[in-house]
């Protein structure tokens, strides 16, 4: 799997209004792309927010981006976006317990493995879910999902293949 994490700072709007539009149909639209695998829109607080893409294989998600400029460009017209960081990679390590995610955190880390950083992620209470992405430069993103509110980013819009949430 690979994955894509755009970090975003909204200039006119709110991310909430962004989420709202993202909702209706960019969500939608993305996960019927070959390979989709899962995508979440999080409102970071400050004006930022983050969407993080999982595809199957890196071509797809790449491919994806295209259809991201093309919708951006016909409705968003009205809102001003800076994308202030952009990270892809592979997946390297997915874990759930299930349940439904409302919230999310993501670090970076270095120096660790990503079986271990998984393994350790897990053991924190309220945990749902957690990826660990390869995001080059000897960088490992853990992405973490919980269901209660744990000062992490509040999830907005959330797909899963075969699943809409």
């Amino acid at each position: 799997m690979f994955a894509s994490v755009r970090c975003y700072y909204v200039h006119r709007g709110t991310p909430r209004e962004l989420a709202d539009r993202v909702g209706e149909d960019f969500a939608d639209r993305l996960s019927e792309r070959p390979g989709f695998v899962a995508y979440d829109f999080l409102d970071c607080g400050d004006g930022e927010a983050m969407s993080i893409s999982v595809f199957r294989e890196a071509s797809q998600a790449h491919a994806s981006r295209e259809l991201a400029r093309r919708w951006t460009e016909e409705h968003l017209p009205d809102m001003e976006l800076t994308i202030t960081d952009s990270l892809h990679g592979p997946v390297l390590e997915t874990r759930s317990r299930g349940g439904r995610a409302r919230w999310a955190s993501v670090h970076g880390h270095r120096g660790a493995s990503g079986a271990s950083l998984a393994d350790a992620v897990m053991a924190l209470e309220g945990v749902v879910a957690c990826r660990v992405i390869d995001v080059g430069g000897g960088e490992l993103l853990t992405v973490t999902l919980f269901a209660d509110p744990v000062g992490a980013g509040e999830i907005l819009v959330s797909r899963e293949a075969g699943v809409l949430t």
